[in-house]
């Protein structure tokens, strides 16, 4: 393959998963309280990560069952050490225990950043 076409394959990749990316995002909103398990598949697809419920020895509930989408290498890992913390970087859909939605749960994005320890050594674009 010439190295002229490869730049162009590189973009044409990267808009078609944008598009499936954004269209996934339109369909959380399909996604209902009271839906089944096999419903919320049909609506989106198989989930990047899954959480079993997990009851304690007194039967009370210590995780609900819960789906991911859009998990990153970072939830991953956060989900293997912490899993009864949901990372609020991802979709999160909840089910009770037949397998119904009880609730979605969008990402929770950070709008502040905070100052970074150490200045950067490349200057601002505005001075």
């Amino acid at each position: 393959m010439p190295m002229t076409r490869l730049p162009s394959l590189i973009v044409l990749a990267s808009l078609i998963l944008s598009a499936c990316a954004s269209s996934k995002l339109n369909r959380f909103s399909d996604v209902q309280t009271g839906m089944t398990k096999e419903e919320v598949r049909s609506v989106l697809g198989a989930p990047s990560s899954t959480f079993t419920r997990e009851v304690d020895d007194r039967g009370r509930v210590v995780r609900l069952e819960r789906w991911q989408y859009g998990d990153t290498p970072g939830t991953f890992m956060t989900g293997a050490l912490f899993s009864e913390y949901p990372s609020n970087r991802v979709w999160a859909i909840y089910f009770d225990e037949a397998g119904v939605v009880l609730d979605v749960a969008e990402p929770q994005w950070e709008t502040d950043r905070p100052e970074p320890l150490v200045p950067s050594p490349i200057p601002p674009r505005d001075s």
